[in-house]
């Protein structure tokens, strides 16, 4: 009797050691596919949190969120709403990417105030979620963008306002 439990017990151990290398090398089968720009062609929801610097003042809070559209060819367009040094500013941007097949990447914005951002990326989650981190000097901040649906366009705000106040 006991030499049948350790044999069903070893039937069971090889059966499960099967079922999860056969699990484990279809995950790594999906995973090595890699990202380009087209897994960017959607409508993203973000957020912004950090510092940026001002002559005279030194480092002051910067929070923000807003809505981009990728369009799976490098190019984005967007608006956000920025809290800097408890002053709200509305702006629209363009601005370009790229993608590398390991999930990285990086960001250029130009705003409708005239100013840029620069920043690195790495896209999670299928594409679900990207998180984003600022290089340009004299800004400390990071944020996340969140996929909204897809193929849904980004409307512009329809106030403007002049940015001048945020680089002092």
């Amino acid at each position: 009797m006991r030499a049948f439990r350790y044999a069903a017990i070893i039937c069971l151990l090889a059966s499960a050691g099967y079922l999860i290398t056969r699990t484990t090398s279809k995950v790594s089968a999906q995973t090595s596919a890699g990202c380009d720009a087209t897994t960017l062609n959607s409508s993203y929801g973000f957020s912004k949190t950090g510092q940026f610097y001002a002559d005279g003042y030194g480092y002051l809070p910067l929070s923000g969120n807003g809505r981009l559209q990728g369009d799976g060819n490098g190019n984005i367009t967007g608006f956000d709403t920025i809290l800097a040094d408890g002053t709200v500013y509305k702006r629209t941007f363009t601005g370009t990417y790229t993608v590398n097949a390991d999930c990285s990447g990086t960001v250029s914005l130009t705003f409708s105030d005239q100013t840029n951002m620069h920043g690195d990326i790495v896209i999670v989650n299928d594409g679900k979620e990207v998180l984003y981190n600022d290089t340009d000097t004299d800004f400390i901040y990071h944020g996340s963008w969140i996929k909204i649906n897809q193929g849904a366009t980004a409307p512009a705000p329809t106030t403007s306002v002049d940015q001048t106040a945020v680089r002092r």
